[in-house]
């Protein structure tokens, strides 16, 4: 429902309802104290009944929280919420903050936590306590490939040589150890 409608229902149900509520009061005392006219008193009664029940129902209707939005955008918005997220998870080793997300990215540090917990909860991140107190969320599995691919690097950088791609593709021949005139010893 739009907000102007939800406006114009509020008013009209609760014009209605100060309008009919007070008549109803006044209606009922006038049939308990024994009025003169007791067929005017319940017709009177009876309408403005009828004008507050509808004026009830639209100053619920005014009321009630609108449903969460499903439509495409919003979805759209959440996956490209959560794909800012991981690229940051990426580029920080598989560890950020909420806090990290809002300075880098175009979220507030509020979207950034809505949705570091999202993850959370679906058991795809973990959170830890820093020693500065603030909450730093893990990835793991971006942190077990960045770790991995950390040692790689590292274990590339420490070699001595560089393998030179004309001797790697010498004869097969050359590199096994000839089996020809192999010959197996039975036992007999």
């Amino acid at each position: 429902m739009k907000p102007i409608t939800r406006v114009f229902l509020g008013m009209l149900g609760t014009s209605g309802l100060l309008f009919s509520l007070p008549c109803i009061a006044a209606m009922l005392h006038d049939m308990t104290i024994g009025g003169d006219n007791t067929s005017g008193t319940l017709l009177i009664l009876v309408m403005m009944t009828v004008l507050a029940i509808p004026s009830l129902f639209a100053v619920y209707k005014a009321l009630k929280s609108p449903p969460p939005a499903t439509d495409a955008a919003t979805l759209q918005n959440e996956e490209n919420t959560e794909r800012v997220i991981l690229q940051m998870a990426r580029i920080r080793n598989g560890r950020v903050s909420a806090t990290h997300i809002a300075m880098q990215t175009p979220l507030t540090i509020d979207q950034a936590t809505r949705a570091l917990k999202s993850f959370e909860q679906r058991g795809l991140v973990y959170s830890e306590v820093t020693i500065h107190g603030g909450t730093e969320f893990v990835f793991p599995d971006l942190l077990a490939a960045t770790t991995a691919f950390e040692d790689f690097d590292t274990q590339l950088a420490e070699q001595d040589h560089i393998l030179d791609l004309d001797s790697a593709q010498q004869p097969l021949h050359e590199t096994q150890p000839a089996y020809q005139n192999h010959q197996t010893n039975e036992p007999s």
